[in-house]
């Protein structure tokens, strides 16, 4: 599919809308048992993630709900930031997982660890106004090297399945696909059962599902257009739809809340043993996958 060719008006400075996002997420709690082996070395994971990050959206008819933030300047100023954007998802999530590592040679172990999350309760779910998001699977395996006692180096390979958002405010035919990061990192202890860690996930792989479709005409004034969606890095992008696009104005609800660039990922570890599970980067999922320069679309 392919819209008509890009022009460098659409990058003037009038046509980008600007805003930030920042302060406490969604917070999740977890809680490991791992004393199934005599080693240790398996073990199951149970958590909640709780809608403690700001929330919301705008309906069609300009209703706000929650507590969104909103465009500070551009065509779309005093709009809200789309919904799957926000710094929460205002939903209640379930979180089970499991992890196993191995010593494979002196110096050397490997680990996997796999996760699956779900939405159980959403305060988004006004007829007209509902948003869930979408299930989560994440599967890392990484390879630690442990001949220094007090700071490890480690390699991770970060896989993230997301399904559709689902609702009135979710972009439900873009919000879906696979991504793959390769994760270099250490970790460092500064304390007893107490860690320091961080990661640069550089992206390898990804895949996902663009739907071009009419735009929910954003209101915006006369002679700006709305946002178009580009392809990033290189990356293959999958175009899917029922129709030919032969107009600019055909765009995408909103851009696809999926990070194409590398992440920098910090945190503090609390181990209960030496032989508790080694921390995983967590993939970002609330980075825009486009940048509105571009007036095609390409599939693989």
């Amino acid at each position: 599919m392919q819209s008509q060719p890009f022009s460098a008006a659409e990058i003037a400075p009038y046509q980008i809308s600007r805003t930030s996002v920042s302060g406490l997420g969604d917070i999740k709690l977890f809680a490991s048992y791992q004393g199934f082996l005599p080693t240790h070395n398996f073990g199951l994971q149970a958590g909640v993630k709780l809608p403690t990050g700001q929330y919301g959206g705008e309906t069609d008819d300009g209703a706000v709900v929650g507590h969104p933030v909103f465009f500070k300047s551009g065509p779309l100023a005093r709009q809200s930031l789309d919904t799957s954007l926000q710094a929460g998802t205002g939903s209640t999530d379930l979180i089970v997982g499991a992890y196993y590592f191995h010593p494979i040679k002196q110096n050397f172990d490997t680990y996997v660890n796999g996760q699956f999350q779900a939405a159980v309760s959403e305060r988004l779910d006004t007829p007209g106004a509902e948003y869930r998001p979408g299930n989560q699977a994440t599967v890392t395996a990484g390879l630690r090297y442990e001949a220094h006692a007090n700071w490890v180096p480690q390699l991770q390979l970060n896989l993230l399945h997301k399904s559709a958002n689902q609702g009135a405010l979710a972009d439900r035919s873009n919000t879906t696909g696979t991504v793959a990061y390769l994760s270099p990192g250490i970790s460092a202890s500064i304390r007893h059962n107490l860690q320091v860690y961080g990661f640069l996930q550089v992206p390898v792989y990804s895949h996902f599902v663009v739907t071009v479709v009419p735009s929910r005409q954003r209101r915006i004034g006369p002679g700006s257009n709305p946002l178009t969606v580009v392809a990033n890095r290189g990356a293959p992008v999958k175009s899917a739809g029922d129709s030919v696009t032969s107009s600019a104005k055909l765009v995408p609800d909103s851009t696809v809340d999926w990070p194409l660039l590398c992440n920098a990922h910090v945190g503090l570890f609390q181990a209960p043993s030496a032989t508790a599970a080694p921390p995983s980067a967590s993939p970002c999922t609330k980075r825009r996958r486009a940048k509105s320069i571009a007036g095609n679309i390409g599939g693989d």
